[in-house]
């Protein structure tokens, strides 16, 4: 920060100095004004010429990263992390399948290669919203509405950001939707 003032401070000074002529003005409020071309009321400044100072270039000087370079810097480490897992895939149910169950039960599994990194956990998302309590390879749900849902399980890494998804599995659950199931036929 200080090299920067000092620069800020040298490259002004160096331009003033560089101005052959130089006008000031007074106001009757007391504030001045100083211009390069010639001021109605002003007067001509005598300014001395500048000694002109060469910095030298500095050691180990690495300019501050941009917003882009470290967005890039984020985006590359997040594809690095998330190569990091090489299979990561909903087993079951499998997309469009329909699958019957009277009491809503519904077991989901993953597939995780090579295993969760540490820092890293599963959260899985039914209707897009997330499953409270759910971070295993497999989900079991209980009582879930008859209809067309979608499952969805993600990687999250420790500040809760997305580092992978599986594909949208869409599935169709079965229910009978009368009173009490009907009795078989003999």
């Amino acid at each position: 920060m200080r090299f920067l003032i000092l620069l800020l401070s040298l490259c002004l000074s160096l331009s003033l100095a560089a101005q052959e002529k130089v006008y000031k003005k007074v106001y009757p409020d007391g504030s001045v004004e100083y211009s390069d071309k010639p001021i109605e009321g002003g007067s001509l400044m005598n300014v001395p010429k500048g000694t002109v100072v060469t910095m030298p270039t500095p050691t180990g000087f690495k300019a501050a990263e941009t917003t882009a370079e470290r967005k890039a810097k984020a985006g590359k480490q997040a594809e690095e992390h998330a190569a990091a897992y090489t299979r990561f895939e909903i087993l079951r149910p499998k997309d469009d399948e329909a699958i019957r169950s009277n009491a809503g039960d519904l077991t989901a599994q993953l597939a995780l290669e090579p295993g969760i990194v540490e820092g890293d956990r599963l959260r899985w998302k039914l209707d897009g919203n997330p499953v409270e309590g759910a971070g295993g390879l497999t989900l079991i749900l209980r009582n879930v509405d008859r209809g067309t849902h979608t499952l969805q399980a993600e990687i999250l890494d420790a500040n809760g950001k997305v580092v992978k998804r599986t594909p949208v599995v869409t599935f169709h659950l079965l229910r009978y939707a009368g009173g009490s199931a009907p009795l078989p036929s003999p």
